[in-house]
Parts: structure tokens; C-alpha cells; sequence
């Protein structure tokens, strides 16, 4: 088997699509495909089949989903290129460079009933504490969060506090974010 070209291209910002396109599959059997964010370790995460065709050239593609999610602002990728016998070999290492994430937070829904449920993208893994504030400036409930990189899903019970605008903080080493909502 002759593999003629593997890359790889960032969709969405949180979606790998890798193409690779080979001929000459002479007792070719299957492609482990391999991610790594360092470029030394490397851990499997899909299998494709081959199609075998020794005349022709073949298209193959795989979508390595929410690679965003990742702690790595580079992800490497490279395919373990199997003979039906078990003999393999490597291919390129084809690098794919992620978007930096923004610190953000929303709520949904808003206006909200007893519970607050906050989504928190944090650009990096960090300690947080998360407020509660009414339009007085008073802190209504707190507590400290870990947040990792990427969204943080955090649901906070309010079903204690008045129907009116609120305010909810999130401040620590690595964020400092502020948003509105309304509590019915």
C-alpha cells in the first residue's frame, strides 16, 4: 500500500476532519488513527477499515469531534497503517492548531425559575468562586469552583431568593466574568 496524502483540517473550531488517500492496497487491512498533544504519545481513537482495492486509488476520512475540548492549543495526529498479516507502519504526523477559547459565561434560560443554569467557558484549568449578587450589591450565595479548560456546566439552587434581577460573578486566577438574569 502506497499512502499518497494524510491532512487534516480544524471545522467548526471543534471538529478534526482528516483525508488521507492511498492505492496499491494489496492485502491492506485497516487504519488505527492516533491523536497526540505533545507529538510523542500518541492514543488511538478511531479504527477505519480498508478498502482493499489493489487497482485504484481510495478516499478515506474520519471527524475526530470536540477536539476543542482538549487541553492543547496544537493536536497532533498520525494512522497505524495495518497488512492483513499484522505488520504495521506509521504514517506523517499531521498538526492541526486550535483556536484559543475566550472566558465566557451565559445562562439559560433567562429569565430563570429555581435553579441557575450557567454554562462557563474558561480558557484554562483554574479555581474559581462563583456569586450570586442582588441589584443592592449584596452577595445572596457563593461557593468556590475547579474549573477546567473549556465549558463547565454549573447549576445553582435559587428557589430561596425573590423573583428580580440578579447578577452572577465568577472571578478567580485565570477568569473574571460578570452576566445579568432575571429570577421569575
Amino acid at each position: 500500500m502506497q499512502l499518497l496524502t494524510f491532512t487534516g483540517t480544524l471545522k467548526n473550531n471543534t471538529t478534526t476532519n482528516l483525508n488521507w488517500k492511498t492505492t496499491n492496497e494489496l492485502n491492506t487491512s485497516h487504519f488505527i488513527v492516533e491523536r497526540s498533544s505533545d507529538a510523542q504519545q500518541y492514543a488511538p481513537i478511531g479504527t477505519v477499515t480498508a478498502n482493499g482495492n489493489p487497482s485504484s486509488e481510495s478516499n478515506y476520512t474520519f471527524d475526530d469531534l470536540n477536539v476543542a475540548d482538549l487541553e492543547s492549543q496544537q493536536v497532533y495526529y498520525r494512522l497505524k497503517m495495518f497488512d492483513k498479516n499484522g505488520i504495521y507502519r506509521y504514517s506523517n504526523i499531521v498538526k492541526v492548531t486550535l483556536p484559543g477559547l475566550q472566558n465566557d459565561i451565559t445562562i439559560s434560560p433567562n429569565p430563570v425559575g429555581s435553579e441557575v443554569n450557567a454554562a462557563i467557558i474558561s480558557a484554562e484549568a483554574c479555581s474559581a468562586e462563583w456569586a450570586i449578587i442582588d441589584n443592592g450589591g449584596r452577595v445572596m450565595l457563593q461557593n468556590n469552583t475547579l474549573l477546567k479548560k473549556g465549558t463547565n456546566a454549573l447549576g445553582i439552587y435559587i428557589g430561596q431568593l425573590a423573583a428580580g434581577s440578579y447578577y452572577m460573578t465568577v472571578k478567580g486566577e485565570c477568569i473574571d466574568l460578570k452576566i445579568k438574569f432575571q429570577k421569575m
